[in-house]
């Protein structure tokens, strides 16, 4: 009997009609090659789940015709295209089936964009899986066998990015980079995973975190190889830079869920880098399992399952009323 695929062996990205959004796919579809995972596409061509008659017609055909022009190589058994709000449709999908979710970012914008909010945003608070945020101008060579580095604090969260990151070394035939980000004034730094209501206590001593970055690399389960790093300064600034020196690098933070507001008003690492980093962010959300990588195939299989349905949940509206989401026709 031939093993059959499980609906975890995907990579889900989501797509939107921004000028960025092309960059995003071709990331995506790097790592889906690279992984041996099933790329997945969704989009959301309407926000609206009220929408009906010819304007729902009109809006399912804008997003059919958008992914025809960005995605003519991925078949429409693989594509996911519903009226609704992005995120909650995007976090649906990645409940059913995914290993890796891939979104792109807004960029560095005004502060009330931030608190609108955004998918990226929202789905680094609550994804099940760990999400890979493409920032405007960032680029990857997959294929080169790319230097995850990772922020480290001594947190669970920053524990569970490492984790995950040293996964996702292994994977891609890389290399790990543990940084350790401590204050470079005397006064509280905060820690690389940044959350908006805990400060982490000053670690002066280089060696002494060099020694808290080596303990937590040392616990890893992957076998990757893996260096450590300690900077001194603004962690997101310092993260970058290490990024930045390597050939091809992908970024990983942990992030804590904190509200939408206080992440707005007081920053946080994983949404800085995410909005102006060269290299994507891998987030890992305190809701995300680890991703099984240690299997994946680099050839991507021909009998792979056909993608499940976004679990029927529907989407309520501010009145409490719903309305059910239409799911566009798929190839058979």
């Amino acid at each position: 009997m031939k093993p059959t695929t499980t609906h975890r062996e995907r990579l889900v990205c989501g797509v939107d009609d921004s000028p960025a959004a092309a960059n995003v796919l071709a990331v995506a579809t790097q790592l889906a090659e690279v992984l041996g995972l099933r790329l997945t596409l969704v989009h959301s061509p309407h926000p609206d789940v009220f929408l009906t008659g010819t304007h729902r017609r009109a809006a399912l055909d804008r997003g059919r015709a958008l992914l025809d022009r960005l995605a003519p190589d991925v078949p429409a058994a693989d594509r996911i295209i519903e009226i609704g709000d992005p995120a909650e449709l995007l976090h649906a999908v990645l409940e059913d089936s995914a290993e890796l979710a891939v979104v792109g970012s807004r960029g560095h914008g005004a502060a009330v964009a931030a608190l609108r909010g955004s998918v990226s945003r929202a789905l680094a608070r609550s994804a099940p899986c760990p999400l890979i945020v493409i920032p405007p101008h960032a680029r990857l060579n997959a294929a080169a066998g790319a230097t995850v580095v990772c922020g480290v604090d001594g947190s669970v969260e920053a524990t569970a990015a490492l984790e995950a990151g040293g996964a996702l070394a292994r994977a891609l035939g890389g290399r790990l980079t543990a940084v350790y980000v401590r204050s470079s004034t005397g006064a509280a730094a905060v820690p690389a995973s940044w959350a908006a209501d805990r400060w982490q206590v000053p670690v002066e001593d280089g060696r002494a975190a060099l020694a808290i970055v080596e303990r937590a690399v040392a616990g890893l389960s992957a076998d990757v190889p893996k260096g450590v790093c300690v900077e001194s300064g603004d962690p997101a600034e310092r993260l970058a830079r290490v990024a930045r020196a390597q050939p091809s690098a992908i970024l990983a933070v942990g992030s804590r869920g904190q509200g939408a507001v206080r992440a707005a008003l007081l920053g946080s690492v994983s949404s800085r880098l995410g909005a102006t980093a060269a290299s994507p962010v891998m987030i890992m959300p305190r809701t995300a399992r680890q991703p099984d990588l240690a299997a994946r195939r680099r050839e991507r299989s021909g009998d792979a399952a056909r993608p499940p349905a976004a679990r029927r949940r529907r989407l309520r509206s501010g009145r409490g009323a719903s309305h059910p989401r239409e799911r566009a026709p798929q190839a058979s």
